[in-house]
């Protein structure tokens, strides 16, 4: 990282992707409250970085795409750990964890296609979303309810769908895209530029 790059927020997404391995690590070895406890510190970073970013005005394209891969690294220890410690739960919602994988998967892999790298757009949708799927895995992993995992699943959806719209609207790949219209506003700007 360069002197620019170093800064709080991007080393608090620093530490959220080194939660990973500690994260199935004890999904793996049956640490149910230990990983709930951890998910939930991870999650919360996750939400301080972004907040940190924005109020020191430290955002950088850097933090952007740590921030996105930690997102990305985070979300992929749900079903390994679902498997290792819920799996009769995981049987009985196996049609929103499909949705879900598909939700979440599809506009990663447009991105991927389109601009050969992960999207950080950030929008708000997804930022919200984000919080509520959060929570809705919390109470998922601790046990109490998988009533806010469904309920997520719908916004999820939702706030991918405009992920796509995003990177079909975008003409270049760009960071922290407000929503479709900031992407729109972007994509005339830049057919203006070149007229």
């Amino acid at each position: 990282m360069t002197i620019s790059n170093f800064n709080v927020p991007n080393s608090i997404s620093v530490l959220r992707i080194l939660m990973v391995p500690v994260l199935l690590f004890l999904a793996w070895n049956g640490h149910q409250a230990a990983f709930t406890g951890l998910l939930a510190v991870s999650l919360s970073t996750d939400i301080l970085d972004g907040y940190l970013a924005r109020r020191l005005n430290q955002m950088t394209r850097l933090g952007a795409q740590l921030d996105s891969w930690g997102d990305f690294l985070t979300v992929l220890t749900y079903p390994f750990a679902a498997i290792w410690l819920r799996p009769d739960a995981l049987e009985a919602n196996a049609l929103y964890v499909l949705i879900a994988l598909i939700a979440y998967f599809t506009p990663i892999a447009f991105g991927f296609i389109k601009f050969r790298r992960l999207t950080s757009y950030h929008a708000r949708m997804t930022r919200v979303t984000a919080y509520a799927m959060g929570a809705a895995v919390i109470v998922f992993f601790a046990g109490w309810s998988d009533f806010p995992f469904r309920l997520a699943c719908v916004f999820l959806v939702l706030a991918q769908a405009e992920q796509i719209v995003i990177s079909a609207l975008l003409p270049e790949w760009r960071e922290n895209v407000r929503d479709f219209r900031h992407a729109l506003a972007l994509r005339r700007e830049k057919e203006t530029y070149f007229e």
